[in-house]
């Protein structure tokens, strides 16, 4: 009796779709994992007790098209939420499934607004922290959360997200000039009075070594620009180590549990840069593509902390980002995080721009207690 069958379903109404199909006997159960055989998205999960595939499932097992198993082992931890790109580039190649067509349908989905880099990563982030009833994005997601922690393993959480950013990808090579650029842009439109953009620009005017506005995602998806996916500031701590950094400030800042997750997605990003290095058009040889460590921050006032108690997120993503970079990239990069502050007497508004240097120098780790 077969451990694992995979195949292709074409479906009866001849879509031009279809789907990719593991059917997998382990443990004395069963289970069907359905995947879109284009983006190679997880469609559906079935799973039953003491009965194998090939009499639970018969059905479906006849209809399929076997396809030969992909090279090395497939973890069903892997597949969780997504095929990995090699997987399902694997199966389309078996399949008969062009990887062009397979670009242009993904770049028609974009310009409709249903593709981007990130698309998805919010749906995910709520189910995995079970906070799909409020948005993890809301104060009230940020509270709960700071109360009674969710149980979910780091190192799938950061793997599985960037999956989603992996899958999301209609393999174009890549329009920008500027994608990951490491520079000052000082210059700011005068009807802009957001606290996050005037302390952003305030900076990077006092000369004191930081960038910002990078580009994470620009031009990546054909059709889709994403210019508005940057990281807000960027500084050199010495040789090859970086700090990409998510700033907040001003009273009705977001909070702390959004930040994180905002850096941790464009942190992703830049993984994704790295790893598909050969096949996109990214300056991967120089500059901050060709860092040995990278600092993901988020930086802000200390009265942003003070409602709540994350520090497990924190320790959480560190963790999964230590073991997603030792599992992608050995020892070529290793990729941190931390939640940081701005001394107790900042303020902005309310800070004289020729002190930021000071604030940024003794900027620190910030630390809840009790978390």
């Amino acid at each position: 009796m077969a451990e694992r069958f995979w195949g292709y379903y074409r479906g009866r109404d001849a879509s031009p779709k279809g789907e990719f199909v593991l059917l997998l006997n382990s443990k004395g159960s069963s289970s069907c994992r359905r995947f879109d055989a284009r983006s190679g998205k997880k469609l559906s999960l079935e799973k039953t007790r003491a009965v194998p595939f090939e009499i639970t499932f018969q059905e479906m097992h006849r209809e399929l098209q076997e396809l030969p198993n992909p090279p090395g082992v497939v973890r069903v931890v892997d597949i969780e939420y997504c095929l990995p790109s090699d997987v399902l580039a694997h199966l389309q190649r078996n399949a008969g499934i062009s990887l062009s067509h397979s670009s242009k349908h993904a770049a028609k989905q974009s310009t409709v607004g249903k593709v981007g880099m990130l698309y998805g990563v919010d749906a995910f982030i709520n189910h995995a922290l079970s906070v799909a009833d409020v948005d993890y994005k809301s104060r009230a997601a940020a509270r709960r959360l700071s109360e009674s922690p969710p149980k979910c393993d780091e190192a799938v959480l950061v793997r599985s997200l960037y999956q989603l950013i992996e899958a999301n990808w209609d393999r174009s090579r890549g329009r920008s000039k500027e994608i990951w650029r490491w520079c000052a842009m000082p210059d700011i439109a005068e009807y802009n009075t957001s606290p996050e953009k005037t302390l952003e620009k305030a900076i990077v005017n006092e000369n004191c070594g930081y960038v910002n506005q990078i580009p994470a995602a620009s031009g990546l998806l054909q059709n889709c620009e994403e210019r508005h996916i940057c990281i807000d500031l960027g500084y050199t701590r010495g040789k090859g180590w970086h700090e990409l950094i998510e700033l907040k400030a001003g009273e009705n800042c977001d909070t702390p549990l959004s930040a994180a997750f905002q850096i941790l997605g464009y942190g992703l990003l830049y993984c994704f840069a790295r790893l598909q290095k050969y096949d996109l058009n990214v300056p991967y040889q120089t500059g901050v593509l060709a860092a040995k460590r990278i600092d993901l921050k988020v930086l802000g006032p200390r009265y942003m902390y003070v409602d709540y108690r994350l520090g497990w997120l924190g320790e959480a993503l560190e963790r999964g980002l230590i073991l997603f970079c030792r599992e992608k990239f050995g020892s070529e990069l290793e990729m941190h995080f931390s939640f940081e502050a701005f001394p107790a007497d900042f303020k902005w508004p309310g800070t004289d721009p020729r002190d930021l240097p000071r604030y940024l120098q003794e900027r620190s780790v910030y630390v809840w207690h009790g978390s």
